[in-house]
């Protein structure tokens, strides 16, 4: 009797249970069979409950292996049954439901949610796009942008993993979720930046581990915020960051500034080892022969590394006697070891003077004694000048020929007009001057000079090429283009109104000589000189062919008379 009272007891209460219990409801129920195609749950009423196993098949949910009897799971409830009078439950849409409530609620509260990334999503051509991201079954999408503050180089390392994430965006009608793991690293990079900047303090010794290289420095982590490691804070000497610290490396830095409005932090390495530069005075002194790498060339000089930290500048004039050297790269390059001679130091301005040349024989004291006035020479032109032509006669002696010096004849504008830049050429000695370290050359003074073949009053042979106004040119040698010039008060004994009355173009004279100046390329000529002389030796010699008492003064100039009106 009492046990059929204790049935109907239980009985009522579970009816009574079932009947608070509405549709849609979450409840927790314990597994107590597993078939291969359901699994039956005791949800605490009269009849158990039952759910389709393929809920626990698919992807990213438990396998059928993963199920066992006495495994407590929840359950939406259904308010349906089947056939049999089981309770129609379902797992899966419990899950769904409470999984959108913690979406909902992550993201009114802006609060933190895992999620567990469970595939890649590729757009059209085959990029990474993002991957997908499971929260309670609830699938959304996590951007390949929103991943992380650092570049992401491989996106299969994250599969697998959970991750903390926060709700950017969320739908549920289209069931759409953006996540974003990126907002949160940022916020909680902000906060650990504000503690930081508030303890910070220049002069501190921090220890960080390298994160980034760059051209310009190296990114290090002092507690979850990146310093700069600026190329000229790395090393007291020219290097590379990669050839000063590796990624991952763990380093002490030393602050150097800071700045909490702009985020920006400055460290340093170098600053943590003693500066070369404060012993330098025991190491080297001016006029000492020290060897050095050639580190960096310009095209005024190499700068020359003595040892880390310590450099100096050979400028290009003091690397070799040779002025026709336009580049250091001429004479070496970088990466050579080359020994140097130091011609000046300054420690409190960090500067070192080198030279190259000052070490080797000065050939211009070689040259003095090698190319004394007279001595022919051959040479190759190596500059151009107004004034005229640079030419390298030895290594390091370069001698100057002036634009006067080169021809006898040609009146030059400019030294290319008869020279060309790269050719040889045969030239004399003119002058050596030692001290001012000059040669002058000479190309004329290797040919007989052809104004030494005209002299003042000397009868010579030409053409007229040229009338004007004023007089006429005579070409005197055509080979050596020599003209020569008449005035036209010398053209004649007589009044005459133009030149062209004595004189024709082409007509052949014979001249006399009564000016030469070989500095100015002038000869001055005069027929009316000419023709007097001309007479005069007529005269001379017909009085020399007679004799003396024969004839009279009277009777001379009366011949001279009957001479003119033949003519």
């Amino acid at each position: 009797m009492e046990k059929m009272e204790d049935m109907k007891r239980e009985y009522e209460e579970t009816l009574g249970r079932v009947k608070t219990i509405k549709e849609g409801s979450i409840i927790m129920g314990k597994v107590v069979y597993v078939d291969t195609k359901e699994v039956i749950v005791d949800v605490g009423f009269k009849s158990e409950g039952v759910l389709p196993l393929a809920e626990f098949r698919r992807k990213g949910r438990k396998g059928a292996a993963a199920v066992k009897p006495g495994d407590e799971i929840e359950v939406l409830f259904l308010n349906r049954e089947d056939e049999a009078g089981r309770l129609l439950l379902s797992h899966e849409k419990a899950l769904i439901i409470q999984g959108w409530k913690k979406i909902q609620d992550a993201y009114q509260a802006k609060s933190v949610i895992e999620g567990k990334i469970i595939s890649e999503r590729k757009t059209n051509d085959g990029k990474v796009a993002g991957f997908t991201v499971e929260v309670d079954a609830i699938r959304g999408f996590l951007p390949f942008s929103a991943v992380d503050i650092d570049k992401v180089t491989n996106t299969r390392e994250y599969i697998g993993k959970i991750l903390e994430l926060k709700v950017l965006e969320i739908d549920q009608k289209t069931h759409n979720v953006v996540f974003s793991r990126r907002v949160l690293l940022e916020e909680r990079k902000e906060k650990q930046k504000e503690r930081l900047f508030m303890s910070l303090r220049v002069g501190e010794i921090c220890e960080g581990t390298v994160k980034t290289l760059a051209p310009f420095g190296a990114f290090v982590d002092i507690g979850g915020i990146d310093g700069l490691v600026r190329l000229n804070d790395l090393s007291w000497g020219r290097k590379k960051p990669e050839e000063v610290v590796t990624v991952g490396q763990k380093v002490k830095t030393i602050v150097l500034d800071f700045d909490k409005g702009t985020g920006k932090i400055a460290l340093g390495l170098k600053q943590l080892k003693p500066d070369p530069w404060e012993g330098i005075a025991g190491k080297y002194a001016v006029g000492q022969k020290i060897k050095g790498k050639v580190v960096k060339i310009a095209p005024f000089g190499a700068f020359v590394e003595l040892e880390e930290g310590i450099e100096g500048l050979a400028r290009l004039e003091d690397l070799t006697w040779d002025r026709a050297a336009k580049s250091p790269s001429e004479i070496f390059k970088e990466g050579d070891t080359v020994e140097f001679q130091v011609l000046t130091l300054n420690k409190e301005e960090r500067k070192l003077g080198l030279g190259l040349k000052q070490i080797l024989p000065d050939p211009w004291v070689i040259a003095s004694e090698k190319y004394p006035p007279g001595t022919k020479v051959k040479g190759r032109v190596v500059k151009l000048t107004s004034y005229g032509a640079f030419v390298k006669i030895d290594n390091g002696v370069d001698g100057l020929l002036r634009i006067k010096d080169i021809s006898w004849t040609k009146k030059l504008k400019h030294p290319s007009e008869l020279l060309i830049k790269g050719k040889d050429i045969d030239a004399v000695v003119l002058r050596v001057d030692r001290e001012t370290k000059k040669i002058a050359l000479g190309m004329k003074q290797l040919e007989h000079s052809p104004w030494d073949d005209f002299r003042r009053g000397m009868h010579v042979k030409g053409k007229v090429t040229k009338i004007d106004t004023y007089g006429v040119v005579v070409q005197l040698d055509a080979e050596a283009e020599i003209d020569g010039f008449i005035h036209v008060s010398e053209l004649s004994t007589k009044f005459i109104e133009k030149p062209s009355d004595v004189v024709s173009l082409g007509q052949e004279l014979d001249v006399k000589v009564i000016g030469v100046s070989p500095k100015d390329k002038k000869v001055e000529l005069s027929l009316k000189g000419f023709t007097v002389d001309q007479e005069k030796a007529e005269v001379s010699t017909f009085i020399n062919t007679q004799e003396k008492d024969t004839f009279t003064l009277g009777d001379i100039l009366k011949m001279q008379k009957e001479k003119k009106g033949n003519k």
